[in-house]
């Protein structure tokens, strides 16, 4: 009797597209940008992304649009946080207050991304192409372009649903 073996590598992959956005704007600005102009829905999710950089907890903006026609989740998130930390010095007799403010990025090998979308769908690269093209007239949008997750070294930090 012989045996049969089915690998099944497609369900192991993760199958997402990501748009890199370089846009001034806050998240919120940017995600009722997105709504008016690309007919999406995008809400900001109750809880942020939240990831532990060397014990400290940085949280990252996440938005979410839920297509049901197409059966596809489009994710807006921000690729940066600032934290600001109290210091208190004396000088003399008196205490002086500093602030330092430290930034971190959810995709440190692309700092100058202030925006990532995330496409999670059966095919994803054709709603990446239609979304870019819209993106990309935005007014207030630098540049965007498409992006490969397999080539990052921090793309564990974008496996969150």
């Amino acid at each position: 009797m012989t045996t049969q073996r089915h690998v099944l590598e497609s369900f192991l992959e993760d199958d997402y597209s990501l748009i890199a956005i370089h846009c001034q704007e806050e998240d919120y600005n940017l995600a009722f940008l997105l709504n008016k102009y690309l007919n999406l829905n995008l809400k900001k999710k109750a809880n942020n992304l939240d990831i532990n950089h060397k014990g400290a907890p940085i949280s990252f903006p996440l938005f979410e649009y839920v297509d049901e026609k197409s059966h596809s989740t489009i994710y807006l998130l921000g690729n940066t946080y600032k934290s600001k930390n109290q210091k208190i010095t004396s000088a003399g007799s008196l205490f002086e207050e500093h602030y330092e403010e430290k930034t971190y990025f959810l995709i440190p090998e692309f700092k100058k991304i202030n925006f990532l979308i995330k496409i999670c769908s059966d095919n994803p690269k054709y709603i990446e192409k239609k979304l870019l093209a819209e993106i990309l007239k935005l007014p207030l949008v630098i540049t965007a372009y498409a992006l490969d997750y397999t080539t990052l070294k921090s793309n564990q930090n974008l496996n969150f649903n």
